[in-house]
């Protein structure tokens, strides 16, 4: 039910059980990169083709780090904006305005990735509209930026796709490649370039994939800088690279010792054989120069040698052997495997680098996570660095994340069934040429920067990126560098920081410090165990950033009316309609008083729709106008107040003009459908009747086009900017000749208008 749906964002799911999810008529993509960071702006458009209001989930799939920064809904046809509250005074918001039939909206986090919103009062027959927000900071590879967009295939069509990514950066943009297969249209401009993509009655079956290459310095430098007017400290953003015109002189030689887990449970689900995989592809990203070693560990230890060996073709052959040899079975003694690890790497003048893989928790030897983790930390003090990789369901993730960040390194985990070669063989081809160790940032003494994020700078390796993000004080343009360890000897690489006393032209620089310093707390709550102080600050930051965590949520209510009720639908025809009251539930009494005669209608609570209702009798001969209505309502505490309002009879079919261009069989036919009125029908609108914004709105009010075809199938013809269209296929084995299509336009009020062509098909 959960399933993403087309372009990132997911579907409008109604709570009801059984119900489909609601038919998207409009999708709207935007998308702002500069500088690396995209910052995107979904609107969508569903249609309820129900007759009744509904409401509904919204999933939320977002990309790898990337952080809600808004949402919003229409309501009577006006932008709702959100805002943040406390996770349970959310949820207690929420349902207090449904009850009071104000239509909110909460966004909530599922998980690191997926965000949930509720939506309600999706209006019967009707449309809601949904907003969101989010940014990220786009992955960087030797100078190639990424940008995806998953693009999945829906059960029915998408009536309109639109996509437009503008982009410009500090570095010039040498190359622009849309590597999927989409008709996007790409425009140079003088600082990036503009692509755009549009689809009707789409239904995309694979992911919007563009890339483009960057080229600048030996250093590949990014500072962005931000600082609101009042704030004391201001905060940036600095991106850093080496190029790919780094020399093999430059490459870090080291020594990487591989610690895989061969325990018993490596059995299930064929592990033991993707690890296998893993541990060679590895092996073959090894540098000649390098030295390595390999422990295959269970509930013993089982070493390829007792030493480092260089990464010489021979030992690396050898090497293979001993991995396709490797078989599961026995505990599982991380410890004892750490500490052989720690005995290998404790001397040397080279960076080393542990990777280290398991597929479970200790079961045997010292057991307890904690313990394990601070020995390793306190014996390493960050002498090698540690990446631990997680297999299965069953890993203490907590663990293995704390091994990684303890220890200048990281973590990763592969879910159950999940490729351990993509996730291990992939990071290691990243980390294979370590370029910058042991790094650091020196900004003078003029500028003091705080609270900067990843806190420990990790290596930097040929092809990757370092992405920071802090707080800072003082102003003025400082004689920054980059300082590190290359090859055995400490150098700085100079680069000039403007830090400016006032500059608001970047504010998604605070949110994206806000959220790294987010992070970084429920990783120390995940860690360490929650502490009430880091949930206090997380709520703050989430409050005063507008970001979403797990103890906050995002909510959109729109005020109340000034009126005490509303009635709907708005527009009717002659006979035996209901109306409906959206009135308080707990309210004593609702009546209605009509102007086509008769006692009072006395409305009873209806728990389908959510409202009061009341059938009501139009006389057949009732001519088109807007009609008073007074409704009397007796709140819970006994006051009785009485509210104006107005119902408009409508008995005027929608007309429409249709039309489509002669085709060949196997083509896709376009059929075209809009509204359109006679100068007759103008004047009368405008000259019979007083209200004529009612009046010229009936004319137009078109909720819904199907066609039936000439083999008796039945389509909808979606909304297309000023009108309706759909493209329909015709079969390869259609002789030529003229093919009947039967129109059905239906409005608001239930009138329906009848339209027939004949669709030539040509030799």
């Amino acid at each position: 039910m959960f399933a993403p749906l087309a372009l990132i964002a997911g579907i409008l799911v109604p709570l009801e059980s059984g119900q489909k999810p609601l038919l998207i008529r409009q999708q709207d993509l935007q998308i702002r990169i500069k500088d690396q960071v995209a910052r995107s702006t979904l609107d969508e458009v569903f249609e309820n083709t129900t007759a009744r209001p509904l409401e509904a989930n919204y999933v939320l799939q977002l990309p790898d780090g990337a952080a809600v920064s808004d949402f919003a809904t229409w309501v009577d046809g006006q932008r709702v904006a959100s805002r943040i509250e406390e996770k349970k005074k959310a949820e207690e918001t929420y349902d207090k305005a449904k009850q009071r039939h104000q239509q909110p909206a909460m966004l909530q986090q599922s998980d690191a990735r997926q965000f949930r919103m509720r939506v309600d009062g999706i209006p019967a027959g009707g449309t809601k509209r949904v907003e969101a927000s989010w940014a990220q900071i786009l992955p960087y590879d030797g100078g190639l930026v990424t940008l995806r967009v998953p693009l999945q295939r829906t059960a029915d069509a998408i009536g309109v796709m639109r996509i437009r990514v503008e982009c410009e950066d500090q570095k010039r943009i040498a190359e622009v490649k849309l590597a999927s297969r989409q008709q996007a249209k790409i425009e140079q401009t003088a600082t990036g370039f503009v692509l755009t993509f549009e689809a009707k009655n789409a239904q995309p079956d694979e992911e919007l994939l563009l890339t483009y290459r960057t080229e600048s310095s030996r250093l590949g430098l990014s500072f962005v800088p931000f600082k609101p007017e009042g704030e004391e400290s201001g905060y940036f953003l600095l991106l850093a690279s080496p190029q790919e015109l780094t020399g093999a002189q430059d490459i870090v030689h080291k020594d990487v010792l591989f610690v895989f887990d061969t325990s018993g449970s490596m059995g299930d689900a064929r592990k033991i054989d993707q690890a296998r995989d893993a541990l060679k592809r590895c092996l073959s990203n090894l540098n000649p120069e390098d030295r390595f070693a390999v422990i295959a560990f269970s509930d013993s230890l089982d070493p390829f040698s007792n030493q480092f060996r260089p990464a010489s073709a021979q030992n690396v052959r050898e090497a293979m052997r001993f991995a396709d040899a490797l078989r599961a079975g026995g505990g599982t003694d991380i410890d004892t495997a750490l500490q052989y690890a720690l005995a290998m790497t404790a001397e040397g003048d080279r960076p080393r680098v542990i990777v280290f893989m398991t597929d479970g928790i200790p079961s045997t030897g010292v057991r307890d996570p904690v313990q394990i983790a601070r020995r390793f930390r306190d014996l390493n003090q960050g002498h090698a660095r540690l990446f631990a990789f997680g297999v299965g369901s069953d890993v203490n993730r907590t663990f293995l994340e704390k091994l990684g960040s303890e220890n200048r390194g990281g973590s990763g985990f592969v879910p159950e069934g999940g490729n351990i070669d993509t996730v291990v063989g992939g990071f290691y081809a990243k980390i294979a040429k370590p370029v910058l160790s042991d790094l650091s940032l020196d900004f003078g003494d003029s500028i003091t920067v705080a609270m900067q994020y990843p806190d420990v700078l990790p290596d930097l390796y040929k092809g990757s990126q370092l992405v920071l993000v802090g707080r800072y004080r003082g102003a003025g343009r400082a004689q920054a560098a980059l300082v590190g360890t290359l090859n055995g000897r400490k150098i700085r690489i100079p680069f000039m920081a403007q830090f400016p006393a006032k500059d608001e032209e970047s504010p998604f620089v605070a949110r994206l410090w806000a959220q790294k310093r987010i992070d970084y707390l429920l990783a120390q709550n995940r860690l360490q165990g929650e502490r009430s102080e880091a949930k206090d600050e997380i709520v703050a930051l989430s409050m005063r950033y507008q970001i979403v965590t797990p103890y906050t949520s995002l909510v959109a209510v729109k005020p109340r009316d000034p009126r005490l009720a509303q009635v709907f639908p708005a527009r009717v025809r002659p006979g035996d309609p209901i109306v409906m009251v959206r009135a308080a539930r707990d309210s004593r009494r609702v009546r209605v008083k009509l102007p086509f005669g008769g006692e009072p209608l006395e409305a009873r609570w209806d728990d389908e729709q959510q409202a009061f209702s009341a059938r009501f009798l139009v006389p057949a001969e009732t001519p088109d106008g807007s009609y008073p209505i007074r409704v009397e309502i007796t709140a819970r505490d006994g006051r009785v107040s009485e509210t104006p309002l107005t119902i408009s009879i409508d008995t005027h079919a929608p007309e429409m003009v249709v039309w489509a261009d002669p085709v060949r069989a196997g083509e896709m036919l376009r059929l075209h459908a809009i509204a359109t009125l006679t100068p007759g029908d103008l004047w009368r609108a405008l000259t019979t009747r007083d209200d004529r914004a009612e009046a010229l709105k009936s004319l137009f009010d078109v909720r819904r086009v199907t066609a039936r075809l000439w083999d008796g199938r039945e389509i909808d013809v979606p909304l297309d900017g000023h009108g309706f269209s759909a493209l329909i296929e015709t079969g390869k084995t259609l002789v030529p000749g003229r093919y009947p299509i039967e129109l059905v336009a239906q409005d608001f009020a239930g009138n329906s208008s009848h339209r027939e062509i004949a669709v030539e098909v040509v030799p």
